[in-house]
């Protein structure tokens, strides 16, 4: 299962801000099966695995945007 929701609004003709958000929940899938490099990514922090014992997760962004 995932959801998603994008929001945006205008400040002007070229600035705006917006909020994006994400959310998904693991639907039984293992990834057992993956290579060392994927595992030695994880030590360094730059995953987006999940964590043991966790089933979903939950991402957000929001900034300002200016079109030259």
């Amino acid at each position: 299962m995932a959801d998603a929701f994008i929001a945006s609004y205008t400040f002007s003709k070229r600035t705006d801000v917006y909020l994006t958000t994400a959310y998904a929940k693991n639907a039984g899938l293992t990834m057992e099966s993956l290579a060392t490099t994927y595992a030695s990514s994880l030590s360094v922090g730059n995953s987006y695995a999940l964590a043991n014992g966790q089933s979903s997760m939950f991402g957000a962004a929001v900034g300002i945007r200016h079109k030259f």
